[in-house]
Formats: C-alpha cells, sequence, structure tokens
C-alpha cells in the first residue's frame, strides 16, 4: 500500500502566523528555502518525515494535529450540514468540503457544533409540539424521554471505562470466589454483609417488575420471568446501588446534570456497569477474550453471561495498559429503532435518520440464534468487521411475547486476524454501505429508503432501476 502524503499547509500557515514568524524565519529554522515553505503553505508539496520531526520539535506541534481530516468525520459532519433541507440551493462539492476543512478547521467546527444544536432544538420542539398538544403526554415527555437523550449523549462522548467501578467489582468477585455458583454466593454475600434476604416470586406477584427492592423488611424480590443469567445481572446490579451508593453518585456529579431523572437513569446505567464487571473481572475477562480471540459464544459460556453482556463487556475493555481491540455496538429492535449505541472504531451514528440497512448482515433478523459476519465499508472510508446476532427473550407462558433484539458489534478491519470472526474477511473487498440515506450517492441500491438531498432526482417514464428512488 503506497504511504499517504500529508498536505497541510493552510495548518502550518497558521501556525507560522500565531507564531508570529515571516516565512523567511519559519524557513530558517527547519532548514528549508522559504520559497519550498511557501510551495508547502500553498499545498503544492507534501510534508516530508523529516520536516514533520522538526516541526514537531521546533514548535512542540502535535503531529495528528497535522494530519487533518483523515478519517473523512469532519467533511462527512459538513456535508451532512449542506443535506440540511434548509440548505438546498447551496451545494458544495466534496472538493469544497475537503478544502474548508483545510483551510478554516475551526470555523468548519463552529459550524457543525451550530447546525448539531439547531437540529437538537428543532428536534425537540416537533417532538414536544406534537405529544404536548396531549396532556396526558406532555408528562412522560418532559420526565422521560429528554433525560434518557442526555444520557445517552452523555455516555456516547467519552470512553466507556471507569476504572473505580472496575477496581471494585474486581476486589468483590475475589470475595465470592470458591463456588462456581456466582449467584449462590452473591445472596449469601449480600445476606451476610447487608442482611438483605433475596427470594425469587412467582409471575402473578410480581406481574410488571423484575426486580424489587423493599426497605422495611430488607429483602430483594426477584421475578421467576428472569432466566439464571438475567436473575445474577438483576441482583448484582441492586447490589450496586445499595452497596456502592456513594461512589456511582461521585461519577453521576461529574456528568453535572442538573435534571434529577438524568441522575437516575445515568446511576442505573453505572450500577449495570458494576454488574458486567463483577460478573467478568477486567483482567480475567480481558486474557480469556484475546486468547479466545474474541469468540464471544465461548466467553458466554465461559462466565455464564448471555451474548448482550459479553459484547457490551467488550465495548469497555479501554485500559490504558491493557486495551482490547475498539469495538462499537449497536442494538436495534425489530422496527429498526436504535435502543443502544457505543461509540468506537471510528464509528458515528448519524444525526439524521438510521444508520444503513446494509450494516446489517442479510438474515440475522430472521434466524434467531445465528451469528453473522460481514466486511463493510463507506466510500473511501473507514473498514469495519461486524458481527451480528439477534437475541429473543424467553416467552414465559401463555400469550407472553418475546423481546427481540439485533445486537451489532464492529471494529476495525485491521483487527480481523485477531478476530475468530474475521477469518477469512483479510484481503476481500468488502461491502459497500452508505451514512445514511439522505446522505448517501450509491446509486442503484435497492435498500434506499430515501433520495440524496444532494442530489437531484430523475424520473424517467421510460426506464427505471431496481431502486426506488433514481439520482442523476
Amino acid at each position: 500500500m503506497a504511504e499517504q502524503k500529508i498536505f497541510a499547509g493552510p495548518r502550518i500557515r497558521r501556525v507560522r502566523t500565531r507564531l508570529g514568524l515571516t516565512q523567511a524565519t519559519m524557513a530558517e529554522q527547519l532548514g528549508i528555502s522559504p520559497s519550498y515553505l511557501n510551495l508547502i503553505e500553498r499545498n503544492q508539496r507534501p510534508l516530508t518525515v523529516q520536516l514533520l520531526l522538526k516541526l514537531s520539535s521546533h514548535y512542540e506541534i502535535d503531529l495528528k494535529e497535522l494530519q487533518g481530516d483523515q478519517s473523512g468525520q469532519t467533511s462527512e459532519a459538513l456535508r451532512e450540514v449542506f443535506s440540511d433541507p434548509l440548505l438546498a440551493g447551496e451545494v458544495a462539492s466534496d472538493s469544497e468540503l475537503l478544502e474548508a476543512c483545510d483551510c478554516v478547521p475551526n470555523l468548519v467546527s463552529g459550524l457543525i457544533h451550530l447546525y448539531r444544536s439547531y437540529k437538537e432544538s428543532t428536534d425537540k420542539l416537533s417532538t414536544l409540539s406534537h405529544l404536548m398538544s396531549d396532556e396526558n403526554k406532555a408528562q412522560i415527555v418532559t420526565q422521560s424521554s429528554l433525560p434518557l437523550d442526555e444520557v445517552r449523549n452523555y455516555l456516547q462522548s467519552r470512553p466507556y471505562y471507569f476504572s473505580a467501578l472496575d477496581e471494585a467489582a474486581n476486589t468483590l468477585n475475589a470475595t465470592l470466589r470458591g463456588t462456581d455458583d456466582i449467584f449462590t454466593s452473591l445472596k449469601n454475600h449480600i445476606l451476610e454483609e447487608r442482611h438483605i434476604s433475596i427470594k425469587v416470586l412467582p409471575v402473578h406477584t410480581m406481574e410488571n417488575l423484575s426486580v424489587r427492592y423493599d426497605r422495611h423488611s430488607q429483602r430483594v424480590f426477584l421475578s421467576e420471568r428472569l432466566t439464571l443469567e438475567e436473575r445474577v445481572i438483576a441482583l448484582a446490579t441492586e447490589f450496586a446501588l445499595l452497596a456502592f451508593n456513594d461512589l456511582l453518585d461521585d461519577y453521576v456529579h461529574e456528568a453535572g446534570f442538573e435534571n434529577h431523572e438524568s441522575q437516575r437513569l445515568l446511576k442505573i446505567d453505572y450500577a449495570h456497569y458494576f454488574a458486567l464487571c463483577l460478573l467478568m473481572p477486567y483482567d480475567v475477562f480481558y486474557t480469556a477474550a484475546a486468547r479466545s480471540r474474541y469468540d464471544i459464544g465461548l466467553l458466554s459460556r465461559r462466565f455464564q453471561v448471555r451474548w448482550r453482556d459479553v459484547v457490551r463487556r467488550l465495548t469497555s475493555l479501554q485500559k490504558n495498559d491493557r486495551a482490547g481491540v475498539p469495538f462499537f455496538l449497536i442494538e436495534i429492535d425489530p422496527v429498526g429503532n436504535i435502543c443502544t449505541f457505543s461509540p468506537g472504531a471510528n464509528f458515528t451514528l448519524p444525526r439524521t435518520g438510521n444508520p444503513c440497512l446494509k450494516l446489517i448482515p442479510p438474515g440475522v433478523n430472521t434466524n434467531h440464534g445465528r451469528v453473522a459476519v460481514e466486511s463493510v465499508a463507506l466510500h473511501d472510508g473507514p473498514e469495519w468487521l461486524v458481527i451480528a446476532h439477534t437475541e429473543k427473550t424467553r416467552a414465559f407462558g401463555h400469550g407472553d411475547r418475546p423481546r427481540r433484539r439485533t445486537l451489532i458489534l464492529g471494529c476495525d478491519l485491521i483487527h480481523a486476524k485477531d478476530i475468530a470472526y474475521g477469518d477469512g474477511f483479510l484481503g476481500l473487498a468488502p461491502k459497500q454501505i452508505g451514512v445514511t440515506c439522505r446522505l448517501c450517492e450509491v446509486a442503484n441500491c435497492r435498500d434506499r429508503a430515501f433520495p440524496p438531498v444532494m442530489r437531484p432526482g430523475t424520473q424517467d417514464l421510460t426506464s427505471r432501476s431496481f431502486s426506488d428512488y433514481d439520482f442523476s
């Protein structure tokens, strides 16, 4: 593969201007001629390795800063801005977008931030105007929907690794060792240390609840609907809320939420994180994952947890000295709604619309229990290995409707060699996908739900493609 050349003229010019240097002065300090520096600043010459090292040592420049928008994420975000119907008459070409990202990155970043704030505000106003017209729904909107979005956005903005929770869970796990039945060990520990007993209740007693803590009787009740794996997770989560309340509150305080509902939702998420850490201690799980080449089915059986618990734990292997393969995780319901998203591997969700349907390997939604694997790539962008699996909850009794979720775990394709599911995918051309239909310009796509905003449609009465939307 040819070495990628770095053209960073506008960024070099900004550094020089910020330092108050003339071209002649900077050229002398770098050991090059002023005319050569002039060519570099006009993007007519690339930066050499020697120049990069000199720039780093002379001016303490982070070399990543000079690489610009290598992943294409900034230009893709700017493309999203210009795809808005509000800017329908201002069609920017790809070269103009890239030039803007290179020449005025701070201005582009501010524009993207402003646009996203605008979209978030209009989306909230649209939802509120629709739902708050119904008095019965107004309270639900203000108390539940918006705080949930706030919590999700916060968790997606930072690494999903919390060292203090990991360490506390690891210490507790060490005290529970000695038996393979982690549920019994945890139940006995809670009784001995907290004087709280655990009882599984029948469905008719806990018809709509999975777990409940009764402070007066000092008992935790679990529904018999829960499988053994689900009972362990539910009990460990409740124990975190009881025994590590102060630690959870410290993490919640860091988020800076003023809304009490947002604080409560975030605290529950942290408690669930603690439960995953307790059942899959970091070092033990990290070693097992690496040795098994991230075989999710094997890890699920070894740690006696669900498939969903394993993939969620895999996204949290982000300790500096023992980091695992960077994964992203998407959980999708049967109608395409995104229930959970953990970012990683340079994968970001579009701000408008759902991700490309081609991201989901064919057949995985209709074949419960199957694990489907594919390699996918954006046009001239990142390439990923995606591992998909559909889980169904167990039907409990007549008339019970199981819940189905599709879990998509993905990583950069370069890690395929380290993953059991990646055998045979290195060297193969990945399937091309788009960001989302309104931003995607792949022609003749049968899965397209909307035409691209930045390409005019062509409705030909004499010939038509297999796609519902043709464009020129």
